[in-house]
């Protein structure tokens, strides 16, 4: 009897599949936390045994996304020393290349099975071919986790309760989810809507499950559509209307074909490289290949017994080889579309990304199926004297058929990953080993028939960027909402937490100018076109490069499709793509009326997912929709579409976002921040209420000298509403009554509310800030005053801050051993909404 090591992952028909397998009796999956859980594996164990299966399955959870090499291969090896001894088969299928690629390293010389959906059989490693057993048709559904009904003409595709999608066709062909969409008719007026209504069910579809488990059509009247969809989807054209043929609109099926090898050896470096023609996305191919810049590459295909696929990935290998040789626009120019002379001559961005060039031969092996023998390697990569290969692209099986090729050969090859996500190569071994690659170049796009043409990217050398955390800090903690409720950027003079000055002003009513030191102004809305929304996607996109710790982030860029005829499409613009420690983050962000966000939620997630289609549907990718009110509301909604809903600020706390997305709730101090802007809110609909009442009070005591409720209103509004005055602390405007002329007063003024912070657990020490004088000092307070401030039984709702006195003497019996106190707090009155003090 027989033991499988099975990698978890997003497929669910390898698990049931492979405890069919004959003499198959144990079944250890070894899958990340969030990918698979014990109730799951139980239902997919009951699902083969109701076909036959005598297979147990146990479950090893370990980390996996966003995991270093060495740490996996330890995890993995502590598993294998549980394991009791048995025949052991290692399966290739499941989870990611470079958690399979550490499976082998793990477990070398253990034969393998590696399952192909292409003709319904497994393939073990000693060149044994057999059929895989058939799903039944409802089991695939249930697999995939959707539920199929048919009403009438309509396809409807439901996870859970929640309806998914709604495509014209809908079926189920082996493991694969053949759907069609339909387009508007020829006499249909073309409408976006109808692209973005598609773009957010494929989305859906592809947060469920990998986006090469679907087959995707989606017939076009003509080649100028515009287009939002996956790179795999096929793209039929009827060029006639009394035809039956149908043009296939693919742009890498017609691209001209290359004879190899082709290339020459440029310096005295003997590295090869060995790596597999990836059929769905090239991009990771090409990524490696600059990683290693090797003298000799050997790419390898696996042909496909499809003519139209076939004709795709032969485009594809001829494409990305000259991409890397040098040869691609004029290949273009060639072909019609004039890059050089038009689309590179009018693009910054296209001339400052040119494709690179990579001086090294490269040799094409062609395998008609797994299981050929039919083929010998290039003499020339004998001479070499270090051989790599790379596990990004392709499948694990052809990785592990290729490697015992090269081993039978006696050429032992390096083990290595590229991981496009972090643009760094890793070696697959214990030693931490990696190449980082310096820059973004986003001429890669071109190899997802995308031509980047306009878009800026963040450069950490600029001036601004050394200070960029103090001027983000304080457009975070002044922001206020206004009267609808929409938390903007303040204008006014302000002290950093470095007690530096900043400035920021409104122009033209849509820029900010923000000044640090009265150094050169930061303008935010000034990128392309100047419209009200703008501000926020550029803000959005400088927090997320600094507190999500990007290695590359661009803010609007801007690409046009490569169509199948030869010409460009129409234009995507992505709002905020970033490289960060976290993964790939993709933004839209809006900022329109709260009414008008919520009514075009769906549109705006399929304008999301569009985007995403553009890059690639990849695993590790976090899909933002950023705007400028709270955003817990949304929850449910971000939830079922598999997407974070975000408002601009939380940006600062990637943290708390990563579990929102992950976990599907708020932590504790994200539920807190929200129930603390809700009372701000609050505070402003209570003060509108105010004015009215001190406005009376004030008319009927004209003749006093006593401050009414409506100057107080005044100095609220000046800390709660964008675009007015200072806030009385920042004018440090001390207040009559108050020892302000005391030559030991460190401060004596007025603060909002939000400004008092307690200080670590103490319950006689706080933190005030928002005042150069206090800033970053630690204030002692006595017993009574910490209860105003801190006691949760005080009523605060109609608060709107305190005007205080603090000195730098410190009584006696308020000097703490273990707080170096810089204050104390002598006087405090409570200044409330209503006027009262």
């Amino acid at each position: 009897m027989v033991r499988i090591i099975q990698p978890g992952g997003f497929s669910r028909s390898n698990l049931v599949r492979i405890g069919l397998v004959p003499h198959v009796d144990e079944v250890v999956v070894i899958s990340s936390p969030e990918s698979m859980t014990e109730d799951e594996l139980k239902r997919i164990q009951q699902a083969a045994i109701d076909l036959g299966s005598k297979a147990t399955y146990t479950l090893h959870t370990m980390p996996v996304v966003g995991e270093p090499v060495p740490q996996m291969l330890a995890n993995l090896s502590r598993i294998k020393s549980s394991l009791t001894d048995k025949e052991t088969w290692v399966s290739t299928n499941g989870s990611t290349n470079k958690f399979v690629a550490c499976l082998f390293v793990t477990f070398p010389d253990y034969p393998t099975i590696t399952m192909n959906r292409n003709d319904d059989s497994y393939f073990l490693s000693d060149g044994t071919t057999r059929p895989l057993t058939p799903l039944p048709g409802d089991l695939n559904w249930q697999l995939l986790g959707l539920r199929h009904e048919k009403k009438g003409g309509n396809h409807h595709l439901y996870s859970g309760e929640t309806l998914i999608a709604s495509p014209s066709s809908a079926s189920m062909r082996g493991d694969k989810l053949h759907l069609e969409w339909e387009m508007p008719t020829a006499e249909e007026k073309w409408k976006p809507d109808r692209v973005k209504m598609i773009s957010a069910e494929i989305g859906r579809l592809c947060r469920l499950n990998s986006e090469e488990v679907y087959e995707i059509t989606i017939p076009q009247k003509k080649f100028k559509h515009l287009d939002r969809f996956p790179i795999g989807t096929r793209r039929l054209i009827k060029l006639r209307p009394d035809s039956p043929v149908y043009y296939t609109n693919e742009f890498f099926s017609n691209y001209p074909r290359i004879s190899f090898p082709v290339g020459k050896q440029k310096n005295d470096q003997k590295k090869c490289l060995h790596i597999v023609v990836n059929a769905h996305d090239i991009t990771p191919t090409v990524h490696a290949i600059l990683a290693h810049k090797p003298c000799q590459v050997v790419l390898w295909k696996l042909n496909i017994d499809d003519t139209e696929r076939q004709n795709e990935l032969d485009g594809k290998t001829a494409f990305l080889v000259s991409y890397l040789s040098g040869h691609l626009f004029q290949t273009l120019d060639d072909f019609g579309l004039k890059f050089k002379t038009e689309k590179i001559s009018k693009s910054k961005l296209a001339k400052e990304h040119p494709p690179p060039v990579v001086n090294c031969k490269f040799h094409l092996i062609e395998l008609k199926k797994l299981g050929d023998l039919n083929f010998s390697l290039p003499q020339e990569i004998f001479a070499c004297n270090q051989t790599l290969f790379d596990h990004n692209s392709g499948f694990p099986g052809l990785h592990h058929k290729i490697l015992l090729h090269l081993e039978n050969h006696n050429i032992k090859a390096e083990r290595w990953i590229t991981e496009v996500d972090s643009n760094c190569s890793v070696k697959i071994s214990h030693t931490s080993e990696t190449i980082t690659q310096p820059s973004m170049n986003l001429s890669s796009l071109l190899l997802r028939k995308q031509l980047p043409y306009a878009g800026e990217l963040i450069s950490d050398s600029k001036q601004r960027m050394k200070r960029i955390g103090d001027s983000l800090a304080v457009i975070v903690e002044y922001s206020r909402p206004n009267k609808d409720k929409k938390w903007g950027i303040s204008e006014g003079n302000f002290v950093s937490k470095n007690n530096e000055d900043i400035s920021i002003k409104k122009e033209k009513g849509v820029l900010f100018k923000i000044t640090y030191k009265n150094g050169e102004p930061w303008i935010l809305g000034d990128l392309g076109e100047s419209n009200k929304g703008q501000w926020l996607e550029e803000l959005s996109a400088y927090m997320i490069h600094h507190f999500w710790h990007s290695r590359h982030s661009i803010v609007g860029l801007k690409t046009l499709p490569i169509k199948g005829n030869a010409t460009l499409g129409e234009t995507n613009e992505i709002d905020n793509y970033a490289i960060t420690k976290h993964g790939i983050v993709i933004g839209e962000a809006k900022a329109v009326s709260v009414s008008h966000f919520k009514s075009q939620l769906e549109k705006t997630l399929g304008q999301l997912m569009g985007e995403i289609a553009v890059l690639g549907h990849r695993r590790g990718q976090i899909p933002m929709i950023i705007i400028d009110h709270l955003s817990d509301e949304y929850d449910d909604f971000s939830m079922k579409n598999g997407v974070v809903v975000c408002s601009w600020w939380e940006l600062q706390y990637p943290d708390r976002i990563m579990h929102r997305f992950h976990h599907r709730t708020r932590t504790e101090e994200d539920k807190a921040d929200i129930v603390k802007r809700r009372e701000i809110e609050a505070q402003l609909t209570s003060k509108g209420k105010g004015n009215k009442t001190g406005h009376q009070k004030n008319t009927e005591n004209k003749a006093t000298s006593v401050e009414t409720t409506e100057d107080k209103i005044e100095e609220v509004d000046s800390n709660q509403i964008n675009g007015e005055t200072n806030t009385p602390q920042q004018q440090k405007n001390n207040t009559p009554g108050m020892d302000s002329n005391s030559k030991d007063t460190l401060f004596s003024g007025k603060i909002p509310i939000d400004k008092v912070e307690r200080y670590l657990d103490s319950n006689d020490h706080c933190i005030i800030r928002g005042t150069r004088e206090l800033e970053g000092g630690i204030i002692a307070i006595a017993k009574n005053k910490f209860k105003i401030f801190f006691d949760p039984a005080k009523k605060r709702q109609n608060w709107w801050g305190y005007e205080i006195t603090v000195k730098s003497t410190i009584p006696e019996d308020r000097v703490s051993k273990d707080i170096q106190a810089t204050g104390y707090l002598e006087n405090c009155k409570i200044i409330k909404l209503d006027g009262d003090e």
